[in-house]
């Protein structure tokens, strides 16, 4: 023990005196030297502590993962961007302390945790640090209130959004002709907690690597605002992340002021194709779990999408004028105006469903799919009109989604129930028109009054479906086929759960 506390105070002193030199070696060199010193000097601590760390705590060896990761934080930041890799690793090395210590549900098999499972966990997986308690109304709008063009609400199902989407979309005007680059704000006072750069994959393209960010801000102990499609983070959020590889977090405590710049959104000559120039906003409040899940600790909530059940309208936590500034924008024109996720009627077909037992399963192929939003359907209201409703597949034919009206625009799901027996939608094409002039919608750029209309015409497949229990449902697909063409479920039928 004598021993120990010796290192450590030679650690410590050496720590100390590190830190001096270099301080009084920034005093001899320009601005971006200093910089750089001071970094290497703040990476040398760290290290440092953290050996201190390992000797305190009794251990010979930093925490390590085979080849995917060595020491406490990397392993941290691993794996949360790559679960699954770490879950596979101990699973096949049940010695490993690291695993014993953090993965040890899957050394007894049991089911995997939610971030909020823990003490002071959030539903991104950071722990609370000295969150304020009080949340204040936000006084600044995600992008310049000029440069927003139109807003779609939240709910909207489309290509590979196959639930309703939990984000709104701030779309810039003269969309395709206005291409300058617009400045995203943080609209209140909070620490940036999470950034992730993502793979950005859409229903038809292949996975490719571009500057496309996802930013998690904590406002208050409850209230977080996220971003995604961030394409380019203000200098100050570079600097304290560093370089970041495409499907890597980075978890940090940074704070920042409402109406601070963050980021740009810009159109990218690479997303000019996949129509991407906007930002996706959305506001979490956990003391707020919405009551239309009928099954909130289902495991893709609890541990896929630990944010989802939490997600509000963000509207009414805007302060005024700021949110009427923002209304105007918004497409939607009944309540709630910023939309809603959550449809779901226990033992009602209306909702999300998920295919039996992929469950959280958001990563590796199963069921001869490829990616996680196949094993979902839904069946919902228009996000724009909800007098329509929606039927939403992510693998409608060949892995590929789909999303309909419904001819006749009925029966209402909502009244959809076991002692309903089979029931069958004839699915049509849909469009949404100005209810003043008819124009038709162009999904871009802000049209009044919209409503949405079937195109009956257009048939374009059937859907079969029959729930087996409150929460169990059979369907089956039937695409270009009509209703008079469909008797009965055959063996491709599945079965989803909620």
């Amino acid at each position: 023990m004598e021993k120990r506390l010796l290192l450590v105070l030679f650690f410590v002193s050496l720590a100390f005196a590190s830190g001096c030199a270099v301080q009084d070696d920034v005093e001899l060199k320009d601005d971006k030297g200093s910089n750089e010193s001071v970094r290497e000097s703040e990476a040398k601590t760290e290290s440092i502590i953290q050996k201190v760390r390992q000797i305190l705590s009794g251990r010979s060896q930093p925490p390590q993962l085979g080849d995917l990761c060595t020491g406490d934080e990397e392993c941290d930041e691993y794996c949360h961007s790559y679960s699954f890799e770490c879950e596979e690793y101990c699973r096949g090395h049940p010695e490993n302390p690291t695993c014993q210590e953090h993965f040890a549900f899957v050394i007894e098999g049991k089911e995997r945790p939610s971030y909020l499972d823990y003490e002071g966990g959030t539903p991104f997986g950071v722990r609370k640090e000295k969150c304020n308690p009080q949340f204040e109304q936000f006084g600044a709008s995600p992008l310049k209130i000029e440069d927003i063009g139109q807003i779609e609400p939240l709910g909207r199902m489309g290509s590979d959004h196959i639930t309703p989407t939990d984000h709104m979309y701030l779309r810039p005007p003269n969309w395709g002709i206005d291409t300058r680059p617009r400045d995203v704000i943080a609209p209140g006072d909070g620490h940036i907690i999470l950034i992730e750069r993502l793979n950005f994959q859409s229903s038809a393209d292949q996975p490719v690597a571009i500057d496309d960010y996802r930013v998690v801000i904590e406002h208050s102990c409850d209230i977080y605002t996220f971003f995604i499609h961030i394409s380019e983070l203000s200098e100050k959020v570079q600097d304290k992340i560093g370089e970041i590889r495409p499907g890597d977090i980075r978890k940090l405590r940074m704070p920042v002021e409402e109406a601070e710049v963050i980021g740009q959104i810009k159109l990218l000559p690479h997303l000019a194709l996949l129509k991407v120039f906007q930002i996706d906003f959305s506001v979490v409040d956990t003391s707020a779990q919405q009551p239309g899940f009928a099954n909130p600790k289902f495991i893709y909530y609890r541990v896929s999408e630990p944010w989802k059940t939490y997600i509000v309208d963000p509207f009414p936590y805007f302060k005024e004028p700021i949110r009427s500034q923002l209304l105007v924008k918004n497409l939607r024109r009944v309540e709630p105006f910023g939309g809603r996720i959550d449809y779901d009627i226990d033992g009602r077909l209306v909702g999300n469903w998920f295919l039996e037992g992929t469950g959280a399963d958001i990563g590796g192929p199963k069921e001869g799919l490829d990616l996680y939003w196949q094993a979902h359907l839904a069946v919902a209201y228009d996000y724009i009109d909800p007098t329509q409703i929606r039927f939403s597949i992510g693998d409608y034919v060949n892995g590929v989604p789909g999303h309909f009206g419904v001819k006749g625009n009925s029966p209402n799901p909502a009244g959809i129930g076991i002692e309903s027996g089979l029931v069958k939608y004839e699915l049509v094409s849909f469009e949404h028109v100005s209810k003043d002039t008819g124009e038709v919608w162009d999904g871009f750029n802000y049209l009044l009054n919209l409503i949405a209309r079937n195109r009956e015409g257009e048939v374009r497949g059937v859907v079969l479906f029959q729930l087996l229990d409150a929460r169990k449902l059979k369907a089956e697909v039937f695409p270009n086929k009509t209703a008079g063409e469909v008797i009965g479920f055959t063996e491709n039928a599945k079965v989803y759960e909620r």
